[in-house]
């Protein structure tokens, strides 16, 4: 399978190519959201009579600011850094681009354009000092406050 996706402001783009059956699934929306993907693999999959198993997107919750600042700061990953700041009632992640992040629960946080989430976590003083991310449901890596 080749594929490649898209985006610009308002439109977004995923098309896979399957050269040995010549088949092409291409999708085109005008969400800025990493549904575009998960319709176009659902797609394929239902083309391929594979089972479409459908993971409906995470609740938001509403959190107080006094929560939500407890994750502010700079994280350390092993390929880069992502700055949480807050931004009225939302924490922001920063890396590369900025956007807002939604309460899932009082530590785990999730992205509304991607398929990212963070889970914040303590250290032995009970300090919140590590983050979790998430993509695509898998692990992705942790990082240290700095």
């Amino acid at each position: 399978m080749i594929d490649y996706d898209g985006n610009n402001i308002g439109f977004t783009s995923q098309m896979a190519y399957y050269p040995e059956e010549g088949l092409a699934v291409i999708v085109l929306t005008n969400l800025n959201s990493y549904a575009t993907a998960r319709i176009n693999t659902a797609l394929a999959a239902v083309i391929h009579r594979e089972t479409v198993a459908f993971t409906p997107p995470p609740k938001e919750i509403p959190l107080p600011r006094e929560i939500l600042a407890r994750y502010t700061g700079t994280y350390e990953f092993s390929d880069g850094r992502v700055v949480f700041t807050l931004e009225g009632g939302h924490l922001m992640a920063q890396f590369g681009a900025t956007f807002p992040l939604f309460a899932e629960s009082e530590t785990r946080f999730f992205s509304k354009g991607w398929d990212i989430q963070f889970e914040f976590s303590k250290n032995d003083k009970g300090e919140f000092a590590f983050v979790t991310e998430y993509m695509d449901g898998r692990d992705a890596g942790k990082a240290q406050r700095k």
